[in-house]
C-alpha cells in the first residue's frame, strides 16, 4: 500500500496563509479607498464657492472628516467583534446588541457635530475671524452629521455583513469602508446642507 504522506502545519505557514489571506482582502479596498479619497477631493474642490461665501465653513470641513473616522470606524470594531463573537447576526433585523451600537453611534455624532460646530464658532470669534451666526453653524453641522451618519451606519452595516457571510474578516473591511464613504459623504452632505440651509441650493 502507498504510504499517505501527513504532516502537521507548522505555526511558520499558518501566518504565512493568514498574511497571505489578509493581503488579498484588504489590498483591493484600500485601492478603492484611494480612488473614494480622490473623488472626495474633488467634492471639496466644487466647493470652493460655497466655501468663500459662507465664512468659517471651511474650519470645521477636517473636524468634520475626523469626526465620522472616529465614531463610525468604533461603530464598525464594535460589530466586527459582535460578529466574531456570534453577538450580533449578519442580518438586517431587530436585535439589541445591534440598535445598542448604532444608537451609541448616531448619539455621539449628535452630540459631537454640536460641539464642533460650537467651538468653530467661538474660536473664529476669538480670532477676529468672520463667520456665519451660531445657529447657522451648529445648525449645518448637526444636521449634516446626523444625516451623513445614518447613511454610513447603512452602509457600514450592510458592508460588515455581506462580507462576513462571504468569509471576508470584518476586521479588514472596517477601515477601508469607514475611510471611502466617511470622506465622499460627509462632504457631499455637508455641502448640500450648508448650501440649503444658508442660500437654497
Amino acid at each position: 500500500m502507498q504510504e499517505t504522506d501527513i504532516r502537521e502545519t507548522t505555526p511558520n505557514e499558518i501566518e504565512k496563509d493568514n498574511l497571505k489571506k489578509i493581503i488579498k482582502q484588504t489590498f483591493p479596498l484600500l485601492f478603492i479607498s484611494l480612488i473614494g479619497s480622490l473623488f472626495a477631493g474633488l467634492i471639496l474642490g466644487g466647493m470652493e464657492e460655497t466655501l468663500k461665501t459662507i465664512p468659517g465653513l471651511i474650519v470645521v470641513v477636517p473636524a468634520v472628516l475626523d469626526m465620522r473616522g472616529n465614531i463610525y470606524g468604533a461603530l464598525g470594531s464594535r460589530l466586527s467583534t459582535g460578529l466574531h463573537q456570534g453577538l450580533i447576526e449578519p442580518k438586517l433585523i431587530y436585535e439589541r446588541n445591534l440598535i445598542v451600537a448604532i444608537s451609541a453611534a448616531l448619539f455621539n455624532g449628535g452630540v459631537v457635530s454640536i460641539v464642533l460646530g460650537a467651538s468653530a464658532y467661538l474660536t473664529l470669534n476669538i480670532l477676529k475671524i468672520k463667520v456665519i451666526s451660531l445657529f447657522e453653524l451648529i445648525a449645518i453641522t448637526f444636521l449634516s452629521g446626523i444625516t451623513s451618519g445614518l447613511i454610513l451606519t447603512v452602509i457600514v452595516l450592510i458592508s460588515l455583513f455581506i462580507g462576513f457571510k462571504k468569509g471576508i474578516d470584518p476586521d479588514n473591511l472596517v477601515g477601508p469602508v469607514v475611510t471611502v464613504s466617511g470622506d465622499i459623504f460627509s462632504i457631499l452632505i455637508l455641502f448640500l446642507v450648508a448650501k440649503l440651509i444658508i442660500g437654497g441650493i
